[in-house]
Order: structure tokens, then sequence, then C-alpha cells
């Protein structure tokens, strides 16, 4: 027998009320003798001495109920759980937006997860300890470490399911934190989760083994199964001139095929519907037309899949048409052509006017050179791309600073032909690196000789979500041979998407306000990379644009994610409000950053329109829609996952084994329910038989001393 929380037999000194209680007796009276009494006295005496063996027996009932009682609060169980160091282990929950898929008359991952976790955390040995921590759009640590399971057990068993997309992997630095750091305790990890690629990232857990705690065993269970999936990967909105406008719906699909129907609704006089047929792997598209007439101000769409799937948060999506129609680009090259002869923007300038060409964008491109670019472009541009500029005088820098703070995206392509001290003097802020247009900086000139292929790549960011097939994308074979040695160290918010495999940051996502930067550490032409030759490059340039006008210019968010929202015009942000679609008020957070003001809202929780709310009336609705990255379904690689792991002991298990290892033989079972019931027995006992040595509730005791008396004297 092995007990969970052994200190609790210190309770065991209770044992001395019982004790005291049959020590300490009410005061004796004074006797005084009174005739033909004594004869009573001596009845008193005998029967005082009769009943003297059953005191010893009610002292042991009490004793024994309290023993029972303390020996129950202990958790005793009976078996073994084998033999080591006492451990902390810390049950890592996957409460993602995947982890709610629901099949006819089947639990759901998360249900099937909570089940074996809870089974999990209550086969503890002496000593050990259990915390919990729940990942969703950020990982939380719902119960810490603790001896008494009861916490952990009752948030495993509250959990539930968000529609954001987490990183397992971000929970490490939680448990980093929680973690003893004495020598004698081992650490276990335990993740149940449906086992999804974007859900790990290799730096994070680099980071944990090379400072975490020593002793670290790892398990995944996998509670994921074989699914099918169909979802609306994209909506945007085209306009061809002539009144001419458009919605292109993109549908992705996985598993058995079948067709569906696309409902357009939320626009007076252009409700409708189409059918489309699927094929796994694959996007199909939908186009809707609108009516010419149609004002678009103030309207949003809602796009929505009939019927819905197991997986319904990602069979709708609301587009925002209340915007500009035609985004405007500024591509920013250096003077000198490229060592081909021709300008370094060529590429990407061929690349977006054949996105033109397929109706797949509508953009409006201007090209400048490092040295004829003035502010007043920048002031005008929806997307800046810096396609291996040099530099920039200060005059256009800060045009296209205050632009991207405003709700603007920047693209920057790195290259042999920049001005370094410019980079890291000027667009990078070595004091504060969140607030710089850089998210990092190189030390040092570039690299060249064999960066090799990407790796370690966030298949779950929507910027890289369309290239991972490698049968429709050859993304994953583009070979690099230069690059600049960017450091890791990066700001709060800032995501590495993709890496060499030497672990240098080959692409970087950096937030600025309300606009977005995406880094990459390429040339924007062939010089570098073969990747402007590839044809994954049109849909990455086609991601590229459509992520980096989403925050500010198309007021588009994910759940999961804060909002940056820029104060239109010069409206006072006093007392705004954001009313969220379920009706709750929130209140956005101001933000004075260099002159410039914007309200921020954290953790959006919620699909659907939210509106802003502004004195004087006025409203501005923005759109928040569930992320797309696990929509696919795909599985983790789980010997790349092992190899990330090396060299602590890693395994990964299905749902059912970890079933059948909880059932094996050598499990403990809980034994304290028994316990308390065998202690109230022993109570019951006790009030009865007190009950009937009382002389007044039992006469019969008494009579049968009495009887036992012979008259003395004479009759």
């Amino acid at each position: 027998m092995t007990f969970l929380v052994p200190m609790a037999l210190l309770g065991s000194l209770l044992l001395i009320v019982p004790i005291l209680a049959h020590l300490f007796k009410p005061r004796k009276m004074k006797q005084t003798p009174f005739s033909s009494l004594r004869w009573l006295k001596e009845t008193r005496q005998r029967l005082s001495r009769r009943i003297q063996w059953h005191q010893w027996l009610l002292f042991l009932l009490r004793a024994g109920c309290v023993l029972l009682l303390v020996l129950a609060l202990a958790k005793p169980l009976i078996g073994t759980l084998g033999g080591g160091n006492p451990t902390d282990r810390f049950i890592v929950l996957d409460v993602s937006r995947s982890m709610a898929y629901q099949m006819p008359e089947t639990p759901t991952p998360l249900d099937r997860a909570k089940d074996l976790a809870v089974r999990v955390a209550r086969t503890t040995r002496p000593g050990d300890r259990t915390a919990v921590i729940l990942v969703g759009s950020s990982p939380r640590l719902a119960a810490p470490l603790n001896a008494d399971l009861s916490p952990a057990i009752a948030a495993l068993q509250s959990a539930k399911p968000t529609l954001a997309e987490g990183s397992l992997s971000a929970a490490l630095s939680v448990l980093s934190s929680s973690a003893s750091s004495e020598a004698s305790r081992d650490v276990e990890l335990v993740f149940l989760t449906d086992h999804r690629p974007g859900r790990w990232r290799q730096e994070d857990i680099q980071a944990y083994l090379a400072d975490g705690p020593r002793s670290t065993r790892v398990k995944v269970i996998d509670v994921g199964f074989a699914t099918n999936n169909v979802w609306i990967a994209d909506a945007r909105l085209l306009d061809f001139g002539n009144d001419e406008r458009w919605i292109l719906v993109e549908v992705g699909c996985v598993g058995d095929a079948r067709a569906r129907t696309v409902r357009l609704t939320g626009l007076a006089g252009a409700d409708d519907a189409r059918e489309v047929t699927l094929k796994s792997g694959q996007l199909a598209r939908v186009h809707f037309q609108l009516p010419a007439n149609l004002s678009l101000q103030g309207k949003i769409a809602e796009l929505r899949l009939d019927p819905e799937d197991a997986l319904p948060s990602d069979d709708v999506y609301w587009l925002n048409l209340d915007t500009a129609l035609a985004l405007r680009v500024l591509v920013i090259e250096p003077e000198a052509p490229g060592s081909d002869g021709r300008p370094v923007g060529t590429f990407l300038h061929a690349g977006m006017e054949a996105l033109v060409a397929s109706k797949n964008q509508m953009l409006t491109v201007m090209r400048r050179t490092s040295a004829s670019v003035s502010a007043a472009d920048a002031r005008k541009a929806d997307v800046i791309v810096l396609a291996g500029a040099p530099d920039l005088v200060d005059a256009t820098l800060d045009a296209i600073e205050a632009r991207v703070r405003g709700g603007a995206g920047l693209a920057v392509f790195l290259g042999p032909r920049l001005n370094t001290s410019f980079y890291q003097q000027k667009m990078y802020r070595s004091q504060q690196p969140a607030e710089g247009l850089l998210p990092t900086i190189w030390k040092g000139g570039a690299v060249a000789g064999k960066p090799g292929v990407l790796t370690n790549a966030r298949w779950s960011h929507s910027v890289l979500a369309p290239l991972k097939d490698p049968v429709l994308s050859d993304f994953t074979t583009t070979r690099y041979r230069a690059y600049y040695p960017l450091t890791n160290a990066l700001a709060g918010k800032d995501t590495v998407l993709a890496r060499f495999d030497d672990d240098v940051p080959a692409i970087v996502a950096h937030p600025l306000g309300a606009g977005r930067v995406l880094l990459f550490n390429t040339s924007a032409n062939d010089e570098w990379s073969d990747l402007p030759r590839r044809k994954s490059f049109l849909p990455l340039l086609d991601r590229t644009l459509a992520y980096l006008s989403e925050g500010g210019r198309k007021r588009t968010f994910t759940t999961g994610d804060s909002a940056t929202l820029p104060i239109p015009g010069a409206e006072s942000p006093e007392g705004a409000t954001v009313t969220t679609p379920g009706g709750a008020k929130l209140a956005p957070r101001l933000i004075v950053a260099r002159q410039q003001s914007f309200l921020y809202v954290d953790d959006l929780n919620e699909m659907g329109i939210h509106r802003l709310e502004l004195p004087g009336g006025k409203t501005h609705p923005f759109t928040v829609n569930a992320p797309r990255g696990d929509s696919p379904l795909a599985s983790m690689d789980s010997k790349a996952l092992e190899t990330w792991w090396t060299p602590a002991p890693f395994e990964v298990i299905s749902g059912d084994a970890a079933e059948r290892s909880l059932e094996a033989p050598g499990q403990a079972w809980p034994v304290w329910p028994a316990l308390v019931l065998l202690a109230g027995c022993l109570l019951v006992a006790e009030t009865v038989y007190v009950h009937r040595l009382c002389p007044r509730a039992g006469p019969k005791a008494a009579e049968a001393v009495v009887g036992i008396m012979k008259p003395v004297g004479n009759p």
C-alpha cells in the first residue's frame, strides 16, 4: 500500500481525543452513608466493575474511526506503480479547434483526451506531483504542481475546446518556470493531442532541452483518427472594372470528396448559392457576381458550406467588403540591375502581373528605385515591397514606418546590394526590437555556401499553408545558396515561419502597430536561390500579399489573435467599445506609438462580425474567422518529432494503446472510499453500543447486576 498524501498521516495525532475522553471523568461527588442505601452502593460498584471492559471496546471503536478517516485523507493505493525518484508530471491537454471534431455517435478527440488524462493523473506514486496545462490560443497553467490530484482532475474535466490553434511546444516555457529544480525529482511530460503538425516548433523544444530540467520523459498520446473535412480556405473581392465585381471563394477538401453547396448571404439582393465538386487534396473555386448597383460600404458577406461537416468552425467565412478594391503595391528595388542584367524586382513584377491575369488578385503596382521613391509614394501604398533596396532617405523611411503602423504591409527581401549599416541602425531598433521595421538583424556579411533547404516550416500559418503539399508545390525543394546570418533574438510576438537547415531564420513574421512585416532572408531574384523560378513562387507571392493586407486594410483577423485597429480619420478613441457577435462589450486599450494612436483588442475568441463603436455613433466593422491551419487534418511526422526531442526519452502512442497500458496489471487502485465507508460503520456501531450500555436506555444491563444481589439480615 502506498499513500498519495503521506503528510495527512500526521492527523493520527487526533487519537489523543478518545484517550482524553476516557481518562478524564467527571469530578467525584462527596458521598455520605445513609441507612440501608449501602445496598445500592454495593450494586453500583458491582455494575461499574461489570462494564469496565466495555469502556475498552468503546475506546477501540472511537480510535478506529479516527484512524480510518486519517488514512482516507492520506489517499492510499493498493498495487504498485514502479520505483524511481518522485516525479513532477505535467499533463498538457490540447484544446485547439480541431479537437472538437465530432463524428456521429463518437466522442470528440477532446472528450477522449480528457478521459485518458484523468486516468493518467491517477497513476501517481507517493511523492509525485501533477500539474495541468491547457493549450488553446496560448498555454495556460490550469492546475499547478500539487500532490493532491483534485485540482488537476477538476481542471481536466472542465476543459472545453477553443476556436484557436495552439502550439503544444509553447507550453514548455510555462512548464520550465513551474518544474522543480531538485535533482532528486524526475519530470514527465504527457501530451494529449490529435497530433497536428502546427502544434510543434523545433526551436521551442531545443530551448527547453537546453535550459529545462533534467531527467525528462516525454509521452505523446495521439487521440486523432482518420477524418474527412471540407472547409472554406479563402475568399476575396475582385473588381475588373465596368461594374464587374466578383467574390472568389476557394474550398479545400481532404478525405472522401463529394459535392457541396456554397451559400452567399448578408448582401441584400445578392444572396446566391453555387455547387462545387471537390477533390481530395486540391482547392476548388467558386465565383459569385455582385450586382452593379450594390453599394459595398459597411457590407460584410457571409459564405457558408451546406451541409456542415464534423468540424463546422471552418465551414463559414466572413468577408469584409467595405475596403478599396484594388490593392496598391509599391515595389522598391536597387538602381543597379541584378547579375543577369535585369532589374532585381523583375520576378516580383512578373508574378503580380500573372496574379492579375489569372483574376486571383486585383493589384495596382508601382515600381520605384531606392533613389526615385518618395514619401508620397509610400503613403499611397497598401503593401510595400523592399526588393533588395540598399537604403532609403529618412523622409521615405519615416513615411513607410508610419504607413505600416497605420495598417499597411511590408515585405522585405534581402540581397547582395544592401547598405548593412542602414538596415542595422535605422530599420532595426536594438533597444526596442518590437518597435522597428525589422524583427531581427545580422552580424557580419552575407554567408555564401550551402544553406540548403528550408526546415521547421510553420505550415499552419496562412502564408505557407498552401505550399506544403509536395505534389502541388515544390516549395520544400527550393535550394538556397546564400543568406544573412540572422539572429534568433526576436520580440515577443514575432514568429519564425521557416528556417534554413542550420537553424538560421529564413522567413520571419513581425507585427508592427496595425500593420504586418514579412522578412525573407533571400533575394527577390534568383541570385541567392531558385525560389523565383519555382512554380511555388506565385502562390507564395499571392499569400504574402493577402496576409500583409489583411490586418489594417481588410480588417480581417482570426480567433486566438489580438487586433490592432487604426483609428479612422481624426476621430477620438475615448470611450470606444467593441461589440462581439454574441453581444459582449469589450473595452479596447489605447496605444500611442510614435505619434500614432491605435486601439488594441486582446484574445479574439468569437467568430463573426465585430463592430468598433466610436463616440458620436460611428461604427466600423471588422471580421474574425477561425484559422485554417488545421483544416487539412494532417498528422505530425512522429519520427521527425522524436528527432527534435533527442536525447530525451520519447514515445508516441495511440489512444487505444494508452487505454490498454492504463488497464495493464500493476496499476494501483484507490482504497480511501472503502476506508471512509468503514469509518462510518464504526461510528454507527459505537453509537449503538453506547446506547445499549446506558442504564437508563438499557435497564437490562443494570438489572443483570442487581438481580444477582442476595438480601442480607433479617427478612
